[in-house]
C-alpha cells in the first residue's frame, strides 16, 4: 500500500520502491522484530511443548521481515507495475469509520487509554488461572460413553487407564 500511495503521490517506480522502504520498511522490521522477541520468551519455559511453539513461532515473523526487507522490493522494482492491478483505492483520504474513529481517540485520549489498560487487565487477570502441564484424573469423564471406553480397556487389560476412584 505504501508503494502505490507514492506511485499515486507521483514518483517513478524505483522511487516509490525507495520511499516505501524507507518509511513503512522501518516499521515492518521493529514490529516484526518485537513479534520475534516476544515470541522468543516462551523459550524460557521449562514446558517443551510450548518452547517448540516458541521456537517454531519465532521463525515465522523472522521470515517474513526477511522477506519483506529483500523478496517485496525487489519485487515492486522489477514487476510490480505489471501486476499492480486492481487500483482499489484511487485517493489518499483515508475512509470514513477509520476517521472517526482517530478523531474520537484523539479527543477523549485518556478514557481510551483507560480502556486499553482494562481489557489488557482482563487478559492478564485470566492469563493467571492457566495451568500448564499434566492433567489432573478430575479431567477425566465420570460417566457416559468415555469414561465407559476407558473401564473397557482396564478391564480388557490393554493399559491403565488411570480411572478416579
Amino acid at each position: 500500500m505504501r508503494w502505490r500511495e507514492e506511485r499515486l503521490a507521483g514518483l517513478d517506480n524505483p522511487a516509490a520502491v525507495q520511499r516505501a522502504m524507507e518509511t513503512a520498511g522501518h516499521s515492518v522490521v521493529f514490529s516484526g522484530t518485537t513479534v520475534t522477541i516476544s515470541l522468543l520468551a516462551l523459550v524460557a519455559l521449562p514446558v517443551p511443548f510450548i518452547r517448540s511453539i516458541g521456537i517454531g513461532g519465532m521463525l515465522i515473523p523472522l521470515v517474513s521481515v526477511l522477506v519483506a526487507i529483500t523478496l517485496l522490493p525487489a519485487l515492486l522494482a522489477t514487476v510490480g507495475p505489471r501486476f499492480d492491478w486492481p487500483h482499489f483505492r484511487q485517493s489518499q483520504q483515508a475512509s470514513p469509520t477509520w476517521q472517526r474513529l482517530t478523531r474520537l481517540v484523539i479527543r477523549h485520549h485518556f478514557l481510551a487509554t483507560l480502556v486499553a489498560l482494562a481489557n489488557l487487565a482482563v487478559l492478564i487477570f485470566s492469563a493467571f488461572g492457566i495451568k500448564l502441564g499434566q492433567p489432573s484424573l478430575e479431567a477425566l469423564a465420570q460417566s457416559g460413553s468415555a469414561y465407559n471406553g476407558l473401564t473397557a480397556l482396564e478391564k480388557a487389560g490393554l493399559g491403565s487407564a488411570r480411572l478416579p476412584v
